[in-house]
């Protein structure tokens, strides 16, 4: 059995940028929302994009 090809940078940041749609329209469907629920979503958003800028710097 051979060894899976690496999967290209668009589908690995995929499941991070899908997972945090997910969660962000999670919160904005709460009949509630309050500024302590969009800390959480707005922290992952910057950790998502710093995590993104470093893998295309990595990768050139």
């Amino acid at each position: 059995m051979s060894c899976p090809a690496r999967l290209p940078l668009w589908l690995r940041l995929a499941g991070p940028v899908l997972t945090l749609l997910g969660a962000g329209g999670a919160v904005a469907a709460s009949a509630h929302l309050t500024a302590l629920a969009v800390v959480p979503v707005v922290l992952a958003a910057a950790g998502v994009i710093v995590m993104s800028v470093a893998l295309l710097r990595a990768r050139s």
